[in-house]
């Protein structure tokens, strides 16, 4: 157990006797990407709180200041799903409201607000989320999706619609729900959303809330076909016994729209970098 864990420990336990107000986001990293530091500054000037979740391993290339200035959650290497789900746990007995970014993302902090501000109103909602833009690496523009509000709608027996990035959740909604699913590796945000779906208010927002960094290094890129797999196990369940019979044609298409979707966002990356 590194030292920084037992200091986001101590904060954390001291915490629960004293809930905060503000938001706490997790940041799961491995150290490589320089983008971090753009990751954190958003998250701070977005008035939340950072955690960082990085292997001990990989603090020595995380910057200095990154380290000075924000609590530091090892991962122990159980696996992405199991880690984040006890880094959110942890944060959830300090802040009412939680979420976590990649740390090639950003939030935008007037959007980011509007969504902490809603999840803390008289509605109670448990899941608030809103649009996310997303952009190469070299922070180019390409589209964004605004299709959030869909979520609640029969469409979701075929699509995600809910924006991971642009998404905070309540602490008392994930500690309700146990917290992700360790038994889905890349889909575990979908089925977290489900979950909390069927016991609380869910609430889109048409607000520009984060930036995501479209390539094909994450996780869902890389195993697309294992993480459609999860996606279509995940909204089995919402299926009746009547409309059951149509999972396997709904998820034909769903595969079909992903495929095309994931090819457009990579060919405007590709000419992004020609212009």
């Amino acid at each position: 157990m590194v030292e920084g864990y037992r200091k986001v420990c101590t904060v954390v336990v001291f915490g629960a006797m004293e809930r905060e107000l503000s938001t706490g986001i997790v940041v799961p990293t491995l150290g490589e990407r320089p983008s971090i530091e753009a990751t954190i500054k958003s998250i701070q000037a977005s008035g939340f709180v950072p955690y960082l979740l990085v292997p001990s391993r990989a603090l020595a290339d995380i910057p200095d200041w990154i380290k000075n200035d924000v609590e530091i959650i090892n991962d122990s290497g159980d696996g992405l799903t199991q880690e984040l789900s006890r880094a959110l746990l942890l944060i959830s007995r300090r802040h009412e409201i939680i979420g976590w970014l990649g740390d090639d993302d950003r939030l935008v902090p007037d959007g980011a607000q509007e969504v902490s501000r809603m999840l803390s109103s008289k509605d109670k909602p448990g899941l608030v989320f809103g649009d996310v833009t997303y952009t190469d690496y070299a922070g180019k523009n390409l589209g964004k999706n605004t299709f959030g509000a869909l979520a609640k709608t029969p469409l979701r027996l075929l699509l995600n619609f809910y924006s991971q990035p642009g998404s905070l959740f309540t602490s008392e909604a994930f500690q309700f729900v146990e917290g992700l699913n360790p038994n889905y590796k890349y889909a575990f945000d979908l089925d977290l959303f489900f979950r909390i779906s069927k016991s609380f208010k869910i609430r889109h927002i048409p607000t520009d809330v984060a930036i995501y960094t479209w390539h094909n290094e994450t996780l869902t890129s890389k195993h697309f076909i294992a993480s459609a797999s999860e996606t279509a196990s995940i909204r089995r369940e919402l299926y009746s016994r009547i409309t059951v019979i149509l999972w396997p044609i709904f998820e034909s298409i769903s595969f079909l729209t992903l495929v095309v979707a994931r090819t457009t966002w990579s060919i405007r990356r590709s000419l992004s970098r020609q212009i």
